[in-house]
């Protein structure tokens, strides 16, 4: 009895310490637990709903732009750093294409007729393929057309090396969408991988956890933006020296 206790003792101890080494390097069954987890689990939270719901309250907005996806665009300080403009923030964290697909009615509201969209990167943490997620997006787009609103998608940005899995799909998914807005004057693709990575992955001075973007990491952004033409900010002056060279 006690033999056997003990070797029950020792399976739970190897399978702890296994689960332990598999969330940190995200090796077997990290990702087949994760994808359980959202199957069985409300993706979205409190915080979701609470900012869901904050955004139909918005009538009769007059924003000039609209700022569209997760995590990665509601942390932004979009007023801060384009103060001239009237931006309108409708990222939530934890969002993905079929959350947007279903709250359009809070991107419309803004009276936003610019669309700066960037999503994907939470489909591919739920394990969907890029046909769907491009499914989605192009419903998204043909929604935001209909409504006469330009658009620019920015591209789905890399991860982490811990999260090389992904690069793939995110490859993928980007090329779908520059092909997309080749095929539309009316669509416009800008590649901020282009600043934000590098050789596939995140620039870990621009992130804090491998995903998220640190201030350095926002303001590279809206720099490149503003060197494509497509947003005005302050003076040169005002920022940070490395937004005054070429990126």
């Amino acid at each position: 009895m006690r033999k056997n206790a003990r070797m029950i003792l020792l399976v739970m101890v190897a399978l702890a310490a296994y689960a332990l080494i598999a969330k940190h390097f995200r090796i077997f069954p990290f990702y087949q637990l994760k994808a359980v987890k959202l199957y069985l689990l409300p993706t979205h939270g409190a915080d979701y709903d609470q900012r869901l719901k904050a955004f139909t309250v918005c009538r009769s907005c007059d924003y000039t732009i609209v700022m569209v996806g997760d995590s990665l665009t509601a942390h932004g300080d979009w007023a801060s750093l384009f103060p001239s403009l009237k931006i309108a923030n409708r990222g939530i964290s934890g969002d993905d294409t079929d959350g947007t697909v279903r709250r359009m009615d809070g991107i419309f509201n803004t009276g936003a007729r610019q669309a700066f969209i960037m999503l994907g990167i939470n489909d591919f943490y739920e394990e969907k393929e890029v046909d769907e997620v491009l499914k989605n997006y192009r419903e998204i787009i043909a929604e935001l057309l209909r409504k006469n609103i330009k658009i620019v998608i920015q591209s789905t940005l890399y991860v982490s090396r811990e999260d090389a899995r992904l690069r793939p799909k995110i490859t993928a998914l980007n090329a779908q969408l520059q092909a997309l807005a080749d095929s539309d004057e009316r669509i416009d693709f800008i590649d901020l991988n282009r600043v934000l990575s590098r050789n596939g992955h995140i620039k870990p001075e621009f992130t804090v956890d491998g995903l998220h973007l640190n201030q350095a990491g926002y303001t590279a952004w809206a720099c490149y933006l503003r060197k494509k033409g497509y947003l005005a900010m302050p003076a040169k002056r005002a920022l940070p020296a490395y937004c005054s060279g070429d990126i």
